[in-house]
């Protein structure tokens, strides 16, 4: 998705988790669906969780897999390698969910599940 997007970080906590919410445009046909797992938004949103809580700044974002969609909650389920250079390579999980559908806000929840290297 070629848009302007504005990012705000919600909640952060490095232990448990991190959530955050993005503001995505409208789909031009079929109305507003939630980003995929490999979206442009979706990576954006990772990258920013990452850069701005854990002091690294994200060299990439490999081998996104969508795990599971729940249609009826709206919830994808994701997973992902990311690689932060020096610091190492780390396995990722994250669920994006409707913050707010019509607003289009999408909420983010990420957790660094192993460290790979």
């Amino acid at each position: 998705m070629n848009s302007a997007v504005k990012i705000v970080v919600a909640v952060a906590s490095a232990v448990i988790g991190i959530a955050a919410m993005i503001q995505i445009a409208s789909g031009l046909f079929g109305g507003v669906q939630l980003p995929q797992c490999e979206s442009e938004d979706a990576a954006r949103l990772v990258k920013q969780i990452i850069d701005e809580n854990f002091d690294v700044q994200l060299d990439q974002l490999d081998g996104v897999e969508e795990i599971s969609f729940d249609e009826a909650a709206q919830q994808r389920h994701c997973s992902a390698l990311i690689d932060t250079g020096a610091e190492g390579v780390f396995q990722i999980a994250y669920s994006l969910s409707w913050q707010d559908r019509d607003l289009r806000m999408v909420a983010a929840d990420l957790k660094i599940v192993d460290q790979k290297s």
